[in-house]
């Protein structure tokens, strides 16, 4: 799993009319009190509070004040190196632990352990209305309503489960889009089956575009695709395609989601971040102006 390692929070405001003239940034490090400068997760709840997870501690972030949680001061934490938080429909905070355990802060803020026994969380799921995780390719699930006991999930699709993922993003109301291992494909977290089930070599990320359609980030020299998910077909390729600047995408893309219908941002390792619009088919990258802060 790749961290953002450049010793800030980035947050974008996601409104759904964002034009790329809009983005701002805002930073927070450890010289405005972060824990760690190793960012590994971040969401917010229902009441605006941002969550920030990293390789030393999770912290909460008002707009004013970040308040650190240590294991030291919250055993129920069971880590202070978190890779994973998920914000459910209850606002509870899901945390995967690098080391595969998991903890849940509840709606009233108390820290709760999970017993998981013997298993171990690969990947948990960013499914806000039913949490979930992935371990050793099975699917497991809350035994009921207001249980904290996870339970393994009947699925017929565990080979394919057991890919190691590079993303697992939302695709819609009940899907999430899996990409690993040159492999795509939907699954459908309510009745547990997949569906539009691609090769794609090298594919690294993807997000929805129409209900056949994705733009799909890979590791490759194409970069970004426009794919048809039913039958695989690359409708077209934005290897070449150049920034604002006239210079090529990085050639390491990472994740990829969307601003809105038509806009996606896409992240970089070391070029900043881009918003690509399909429609004009143009490129604006946004990367760190020493003179400017509140550019990356």
């Amino acid at each position: 799993m790749k961290y953002l390692q450049i010793g800030m929070v980035v947050w974008l405001m996601q409104f759904p009319a964002l034009s790329a003239q809009d983005l701002s940034f805002f930073h927070l490090d450890k010289s405005d009190g972060l824990s760690d400068n190793t960012i590994t997760s971040v969401v917010s709840d229902t009441s605006g509070l941002i969550w920030v997870a990293t390789l030393n501690g999770l912290n909460s972030y008002d707009g004013y004040t970040v308040r650190n949680f240590y294991v030291r001061d919250y055993p129920s934490l069971q880590s202070n190196i978190i890779s994973r938080l998920v914000c459910d429909t209850k606002n509870r905070i899901w945390i995967q632990a690098v080391d595969g355990r998991l903890s849940v802060l509840d709606e009233k803020r108390q820290f709760h352990a999970i017993n998981l026994k013997e298993v171990s969380v690969d990947y948990l799921l960013p499914v806000s209305d039913m949490p979930m995780f992935l371990s050793s390719g099975r699917m497991y699930g809350l035994a009921h309503d207001g249980s904290l006991n996870f339970i393994p999930l009947v699925t017929s699709h565990e080979a394919l489960l057991k890919i190691k993922f590079e993303r697992i993003n939302p695709w819609d109301t009940d899907k999430l889009v899996f990409t690993g291992e040159g492999q795509l494909f939907l699954f459908d977290f309510r009745t547990l089956r997949v569906s539009a089930s691609v090769r794609i070599p090298g594919v690294l990320a993807a997000s929805r575009l129409s209900a056949d359609t994705a733009m799909v980030t890979t590791h490759d020299s194409q970069k970004l695709l426009k794919v048809n998910i039913r039958n695989g077909e690359i409708i077209k390729s934005y290897g070449t395609i150049k920034d604002q600047y006239g210079t090529l995408m990085d050639a390491n893309p990472g994740s990829i989601q969307s601003l809105n219908d038509r806009r996606f941002l896409i992240a970089s390792p070391k070029s900043g971040v881009y918003t690509f619009d399909v429609d004009h088919e143009t490129l604006i990258r946004y990367s760190h102006d020493p003179l400017d802060d509140r550019s990356m």
